[in-house]
């Protein structure tokens, strides 16, 4: 008999455990120690009107491949005690249906991970149909779900206190009439409703603003459906501070056919990491937030995230054509972008004021229509500061935009290559307006970096560069030649932090630029199509192909060449270039040094001293009215006294002034040569 009875018992504690009751008890028409999803179902069916429910543990598991995990159909409280329900239910987690429910202490997540589609919510909670005269309450409640919906409210009176919602598709929560039973809910307490559709109704709804009793709150009825929402500041503008809300509301007003309800879209300091383009079709300004060292808002792209292939898909931030009047962006920091920046491709006005482009993989900025910028700054982005182009509007292969870019002083562009244009069958003025009293800014002629295209190129940096595919007589290298001019500056060379890395640096500032060896890099201490008064090159390491002390087409007056150490691989020549096969071509240009060439060649044995030739003249069309050349333990191919074009009939009895490659006057004095294989002059 006793045996019965224990086995009696062990199989009651059994079917006890088996639904999660164990540790459930009835209590003055109460029920705790709710553990399951089965037991929590139980305890509903079997509840009072005005029972109490609490969990003791979190419950997992409320799946629903139709309808809803759990039902409340009664006048109950179910007190969560701080716990989590969570599961994948087609439609709701919870569904109620009986008005004087209290949900309070409870975590509650659709884990959907899939939008919501036809037949589907994926919601947390909806209260239905339960009518306006008896109030449902949500209290101390989180609804966190991957789904549609927080909250829906359908012909209900629900009040919400401390309630917080985020991570929906569809918004926080959801206003539904039931024919001509309005939904009624009040908002009260700290809690914070995420994303733009706070608190929305559909189209077709005939909303009005009384259907929300929110301090704090304001109500705009856009397009046929109701917003309510908190984040409009004093001055109208839209407050954001995630990512994922700023993709949200930026699509929804580019969605739009009316104009936007919100002016101004202000974001909140900090990272806001972009999965796919941000684009802006309608006029608006974005603002972030400013700090002393410049914008405290930065607008990236998420380095994990699946790019598309093309680079148009890829800038971070594209204002595209259509209705995109008068956009502005404001204290913003755009970095880390597949492609471009933003890229400006409308036909209006865009300002940028305070902004800054860095560490883009192509430029910082496309300009493809009309662009003003105010304090905008440029760094490591890897094809340059800002391309000035026609672009492609998608109908056509050229827009029609009229792109323009316009800048102030305060504006800055660290890169070797600032600002360019491939619009070179234009004049500069028209592309680019400097900044007013502008006294260092220019516009250079040059070719594109593969060498095949004219191009403009705006700088305010000392020395400039461009790329060509062949130098002096046409001869063509593998790689092309980067050239690399000092604009009169006094530069030294030195070799960089590894053997195929130059850097030349303007002596007494901070500009330098490093490049490689690979580049076949030719130094010019003059400038192009200019004259300068004076120029001086110090070479203490590195290699370079050659080195030219005077200008590309440009007189100078005097030249100073100091050789202590590296590698000159081709020339180092005395004087300027001048062209052999465009002379014919360019009139009332040469490329002389009028007054003296000194060079001095040595090896200080830190870095071994070698070059191939060392002209005391110029290279083609060019000469030197006076050389002085002294060279000490150094490793030398050739020393000539000129490189003159060939068949252009000079002899030795050709006078100075009738000459187009010589010396009037040349001194050379040999201290020691490590190495020297001929010199003739």
């Amino acid at each position: 008999m006793k045996n019965l009875l224990r086995i009696g018992m062990l199989l009651c504690s059994f079917l006890l455990a088996s639904v999660g009751w164990a540790m459930a008890e009835e209590d003055g028409g109460g029920t705790t120690g709710i553990t399951t999803l089965e037991a929590l179902k139980n305890a509903i069916l079997s509840a009072q009107e005005g029972a109490e429910i609490t969990l003791a543990d979190d419950i997992t598991g409320a799946n629903a491949e139709e309808g809803s995990a759990i039902t409340i159909d009664k006048a109950l409280t179910l007190d969560g005690a701080n716990h989590t329900i969570s599961g994948t239910a087609a439609q709701n987690i919870i569904v109620i249906t009986k008005a004087g429910v209290i949900l309070k202490n409870v975590t509650i997540i659709n884990t959907a991970a899939v939008a919501p589609v036809a037949g589907t919510g994926y919601n947390d909670v909806t209260v239905f149909q339960t009518g306006i005269d008896t109030e449902t309450t949500l209290e101390d409640v989180t609804l966190q779900g991957n789904g549609g919906i927080g909250l829906v409210v359908n012909g209900s009176k629900v009040k919400i206190k401390n309630v917080n919602a985020s991570n929906h598709v569809w918004g926080s929560v959801n206003l539904q009439a039931n024919g001509n039973v309005a939904p009624a809910l009040t908002v009260e307490g700290d809690g914070k409703l995420a994303g733009l559709m706070q608190i929305y109704a559909d189209p077709g709804q005939s909303p009005n603003q009384n259907w929300v009793t929110a301090s704090g709150y304001t109500y705009y009825s856009p397009y046929a459906s109701g917003l309510w929402t908190n984040k409009i500041g004093s001055d109208g503008s839209y407050l954001v501070d995630n990512a994922s809300e700023l993709q949200a509301v930026i699509g929804f007003i580019n969605a739009s056919e009316a104009p936007s309800p919100f002016s101004t879209i202000k974001l909140a300091a900090g990272d806001y990491e972009l999965s796919s383009q941000l684009v802006i079709n309608k006029a608006i300004t974005l603002e972030g937030t400013s700090a002393e060292d410049g914008p405290a808002t930065k607008i990236k792209a998420k380095g994990d995230a699946t790019w598309p292939k093309a680079n148009k898909d890829k800038n971070l931030i594209t204002i595209v054509a259509g209705n995109a009047a008068n956009v502005t962006l404001k204290n913003i920091r755009v970095q880390d972008s597949k492609a471009a920046g933003i890229n400006v491709q409308t036909a209006n006005l865009v300002k940028l004021e305070n902004v800054a482009c860095e560490n883009n993989t192509t430029a910082g900025l496309l300009v493809h229509a009309p662009v003003e910028a105010t304090n905008f700054h440029t760094g490591e982005n890897d094809w340059g500061g800002v391309n000035i182009d026609n672009g492609n509007n998608g109908e056509s292969d050229k827009n029609d935009y009229n792109p323009t870019f316009k800048f102030d002083a305060n504006s800055t562009f660290a890169e070797p290559k600032q600002i360019w244009s491939e619009l070179a069958d234009k004049e500069a003025t028209a592309i680019v307006t400097l900044p007013e009293g502008n006294t260092t800014w220019r516009a250079i002629k040059g070719k594109s970096d593969d060498g095949t295209k004219d191009m403009w190129f705006w700088t305010n940096q000392k020395m400039t560069q461009e790329s060509v595919t062949s130098f002096f007589m046409d001869k063509a290298v593998s790689g092309n030649y980067k050239l690399v001019y000092a604009n009169g500056n006094p530069i030294t060379i030195e070799q960089g932090k590894t053997a195929d890395e130059v850097v030349i640096s303007v002596d007494n500032t901070d500009e330098s630029i490093a490049l490689k060896a690979s580049d076949n890099i030719i130094v010019f201490g003059g400038a192009k199509d200019a004259n300068v008064s004076s120029t001086n090159i110090t070479m203490k390491g590195g290699k370079i192909a050659k080195l030219i002390g005077g200008c590309y087409y440009g007189n100078v007056e005097n030249v100073t060449l100091n050789i202590s150490g590296g590698e000159i691989s081709e020339h180092l020549i005395a004087g300027g270039y001048g062209p052999a096969n465009v002379q014919s071509t360019v009139t009332n240009k040469s490329a002389n040094v009028t007054t003296k060439s000194t060079v001095t060649i040595t090896d200080t044995g830190q870095s071994h001293t070698k070059i191939g030739y060392t002209v005391t003249t110029g290279l083609g069309y060019s000469k030197v009215k006076e050389i002085y050349t002294s060279i000490s333990n150094a490793t030398l191919g050739w020393v000539i006294g000129g490189f003159a074009p060939v068949g252009i009939g000079q002899t030795i009895d050709t006078d100075f002034d009738n000459n187009v490659n010589t010396v009037e006057n040349a001194s050379l004095i040999l201290l020691s040569i490590a190495r020297l294989i001929m010199a003739y002059a």
